[in-house]
């Protein structure tokens, strides 16, 4: 599976000159001295950092309930060079599920700097080159179950007793599951369905009901088998599936 290089929010101090401060890494953080400001930015978490400064003083530690709990150790780098200091944490990629990886989407990002979301006293657009999105391509990949992009009435649930993901109706009754932007290319004549459990599945085409399989008991939410059935399609679609009664579907494949 490729994977697109992570491209990370970072946080840059500029030294507008060298008798203003100096930038120095203390336990992981970056912190800049002045004559008699200290700042200091640290990892907070994933996709976060922590900012602290004080006038005339060390920094306090330890101070009631100004601030969360210290996290977790959190992945991060950390640069000095010609004048700057840059701390990097996160990134802002995100999991597309229309192809099964991270992905950066193209354009512009709001950066905001406040007291709170409601009290916003700097902002800046940052532009990033990306990858743009593409359509789902069903005869390669298919439909992982949990990659929907819209559902009503279901439940994500383990695939097996380790790892994976399967969907069921969250009442046992029934649940609809939406993908968008499905790419049939020139053509499928076949579906199949990775289901464990009892009931019915049904995968409809921009509403109109294409295929319909009846899932007998398997044995166990775990106990999964491949059923198949006649189903065309081309082009571009959205593809709806119903689920009826105490099934888990795994995967939807198409073929032909």
């Amino acid at each position: 599976m490729n994977q697109s290089t992570a491209i990370q929010p970072q946080v840059s101090l500029a030294q507008s000159s060298p008798t203003v401060g100096t930038f120095r890494e203390r336990d992981g953080a970056l912190e800049w001295s002045g004559r008699t400001e200290t700042v200091r930015i640290e990892p907070w978490g994933p996709d976060a950092v922590r900012v602290r400064a004080r006038l005339g003083g060390p920094l306090l530690e330890g101070l009631p309930g100004a601030l969360l709990d210290a996290p977790e150790d959190t992945a991060s780098t950390l640069e000095l060079a010609g004048g700057e200091g840059r701390l990097t944490v996160g990134a802002v990629e995100f999991w597309d599920v229309a192809q099964g990886r991270r992905r950066l989407e193209p354009g512009p990002y709001e950066l905001l700097v406040g007291a709170s979301s409601e009290d916003v006293r700097l902002s800046a657009t940052l532009e990033l080159d990306g990858e743009p999105g593409v359509f789902r391509p069903m005869r390669e990949r298919g439909l992982e179950a949990a990659d929907f992009d819209e559902q009503r009435g279901t439940a994500i649930v383990d695939r097996t007793r380790t790892t994976g993901d399967a969907v069921t109706p969250s009442d046992g009754d029934a649940g609809e599951l939406l993908y968008l932007g499905c790419d049939f290319g020139a053509g499928v004549t076949g579906v199949a369905v990775e289901v464990a459990g009892e009931g019915v599945v049904e995968v409809s085409l921009d509403g109109e009901l294409g295929a319909e399989l009846r899932v007998s008991g398997t044995g166990g939410v775990y106990d999964y088998r491949t059923l198949t059935g006649a189903f065309t399609a081309e082009g571009v679609h959205d593809v709806r599936i119903g689920l009826r009664g105490r099934v888990r579907l795994a995967h939807v494949g198409f073929s032909g």
